[in-house]
């Protein structure tokens, strides 16, 4: 007579070290897609402010058009007669007062039919600003804190006693530039408030002015796999990195006649913020 044969056992689960194998492929797909979200988030956030540098400088050129090549000035620091009378409302009904007028945003504003979402605000820097400002500041905050900052020191200038600081250096009209798609307008940039860092500031300084400016990248924001979004004269926009921004050509049209990557400012001869003394490198650290 055969033997039966023996049952067979039923299996008592994974192992210890299958276990551990399919935590590991767990984990590797994990980190693969959580790798694909954040590459396509950023991919989305820059294609998002490539987008705004270009309705900005598009924008940032219509002025010109209404006055005669002059170019906008970019900031107003301290006392400002011209503007302390100006308001602006925008199509809320919110009306903006001189201390928002200061910097570009909102006098470009009528120039980008009031489109703030998407052109000033970008990406991150709206719920920063949301953060950093109380609510009745919010559109102070915007002022200071749009995602892109303008080239201030060399294009449209800042204005102090109703006379643009370093004019001599500063392209204030549309006939000074002769390599439109040499020269910076914009640039991604970034400032800090108390302990918090805003995806945006109104200014970015370069890397020389009547000295060196920058240690590193003075509110330059490379926050695209080392690099800013930055957009020309020529409405044309580009990613560049902080060594190819420290080159002197792209932010001064002096610079660029010049020749020269480490051009600076001449020295004057005068301290008053007036003949373009001081006060612009003030200016240039708020």
């Amino acid at each position: 007579m055969k033997a039966r044969p023996s049952p067979t056992r039923p299996r008592q689960g994974f192992t210890l070290m299958e276990l551990l194998v399919v935590t590991a492929i767990i984990a590797s797909l994990s980190a693969l897609a959580f790798g694909a979200f954040n590459a396509a988030t950023t991919h989305a956030r820059k294609a998002a402010e490539i987008g705004a540098a270009k309705s900005l400088v598009s924008a940032y050129l219509l002025y010109p058009n209404d006055n005669n090549g002059e170019l906008m000035v970019a900031h107003y620091e301290g006392s400002s007669p011209e503007l302390d009378a100006r308001d602006y409302t925008l199509p809320d009904g919110t009306t903006l007062g001189s201390a928002e007028l200061h910097r570009y945003p909102f006098r470009l504003a009528p120039y980008m039919q009031d489109k703030i979402e998407g052109t000033l605000l970008v990406n991150r820097n709206k719920d920063q600003i949301a953060e950093a400002f109380p609510d009745s500041q919010f559109h102070y905050g915007t002022s200071l804190c749009p995602a892109l900052g303008i080239n201030y020191y060399y294009v449209g200038g800042y204005k102090t006693d109703n006379e643009i600081a370093g004019a001599t250096d500063c392209a204030t009209n549309l006939t000074q530039v002769s390599k439109p798609g040499s020269l910076l307008v914009f640039a991604s940039a970034f400032t800090e408030i108390g302990d918090k860092r805003i995806e945006g500031r109104y200014g970015v300084e370069p890397p020389f002015f009547r000295a060196k400016l920058w240690d590193s990248s003075l509110h330059v924001d490379a926050r695209y796999g080392g690099k800013a979004v930055t957009a020309f004269m020529d409405g044309s926009v580009r990613l560049m990195s902080i060594d190819e921004l420290r080159d002197m050509r792209y932010w001064s049209v002096r610079a660029a006649e010049a020749d020269n990557a480490n051009y600076t400012v001449a020295p004057v001869a005068s301290t008053g913020v007036g003949s373009g003394g001081s006060g612009g490198g003030r200016g240039g650290r708020r």
